[in-house]
């Protein structure tokens, strides 16, 4: 097993999550047509394997609780994944292709394989495109020196409904077991993650079965589609209109008081029924500092002073509080 492979168990390892939550996002997947991205910035220079990228939104875009204005791929990730942040305790990932690629020009040191991005329309409708166009595959050119294997696909970000696509276009794949070290590609989008301490802290959609009508995984396990993804197939997360979402913000209702505390803090009577174990304690450093199973009473006599967050899944989303912990 190469050492790429590994990190990636690592990496999905943390996906972990076992408590129930409401949906925020709904997918939908079809077909249209996919249109090469004309005009696009280019993302690297040259040949690449594992390229670490900064690709900038151009705008705000809103993905759960968090306002993003930049997207990352750190170069351990084997699977194409854009995190808002390669430094942080908690980071979001928009796992795009789950697949280790290469630049088809690899061995010959000429670019095939360019990756570029691109923000169109006008403030309040425009449109992120990030695209990886005539990518080769990295297990195939390990185990046989060739790139004949490629694949297409672009992500879109829309600022005007903060939906997230998916589209994938021409593609040719004769070595899936190499390619995919699996049936398929590993697809989805996950809340957030918290690396330090392994656990989800949010919803999670992975997409398994038949890659032109997948099923959802709501939580985490070894998933992937069952085969290449048909050219013209769109994944499209958008938000789900329908759920009781405005909870989520910060300073919204309280269920926990006192604040300011020092010893603990209680829930209140009329909210007990909403709160979904566990209930996070965050610092201000985003690190996970108490985990606590039993919500109604939370001890807080061995936390240091200062300003922290709970995070907590209740039947109408995820809640973000602030607390004030002092002598």
């Amino acid at each position: 097993m190469n050492l790429k492979y590994l990190l990636a168990i690592v990496i999905f390892i943390l996906l972990k999550n076992e408590n129930a939550h409401s949906q925020i996002y709904h997918f939908t997947a079809s077909n249209k047509p996919y249109i090469d991205l004309a005009g696009g910035t280019p993302l690297v220079a040259g040949i690449w394997d594992d390229p670490v990228l900064v690709i900038p939104i151009g705008f705000d875009f809103h993905y759960y609780d968090n306002t993003l204005q930049n997207l990352y791929i750190p170069s351990t990730y084997r699977f194409i994944t854009l995190i808002d942040d390669t430094t942080a305790g908690i980071i979001n990932q928009l796992v795009l292709f789950g697949s280790d690629l290469i630049d088809r020009g690899y061995l010959s040191g000429t670019q095939l394989s360019p990756i570029t991005y691109k923000t169109s329309g006008t403030p309040g409708t425009r449109v992120l495109t990030v695209e990886w166009k005539n990518a080769g595959f990295f297990g195939e050119a390990f185990q046989f020196g060739t790139f004949d294997d490629f694949v297409n696909f672009q992500l879109k970000l829309y600022e005007a409904d903060g939906n997230i696509e998916f589209a994938y276009g021409p593609s040719s794949v004769t070595h899936a077991a190499l390619d995919y070290e699996a049936t398929g590609p590993i697809v989805g989008i996950v809340e957030s993650v918290d690396v330090l301490n392994d656990v989800s802290l949010g919803e999670i959609i992975l997409l398994a079965g038949n890659p032109s009508n997948p099923t959802i995984v709501d939580q985490y396990e070894e998933t992937h589609l069952n085969g290449t993804i048909p050219a013209g197939t769109s994944y499209t997360f958008s938000k789900n209109t329908t759920a009781v979402h405005d909870i989520n913000k910060e300073g919204a209702e309280s269920f926990y008081f006192p604040s300011p505390t020092r010893d603990f803090i209680t829930l209140k009577m009329e909210m007990q029924d909403e709160v979904i174990p566990p209930v996070f304690i965050i610092n201000d450093m985003g690190q996970i500092v108490s985990m606590d199973l039993q919500p109604e009473k939370i001890e807080l006599a061995d936390l240091p002073v200062g300003i922290y967050q709970l995070r907590f899944q209740t039947s109408a989303g995820q809640v973000v509080q602030r607390i004030l912990v002092q002598d």
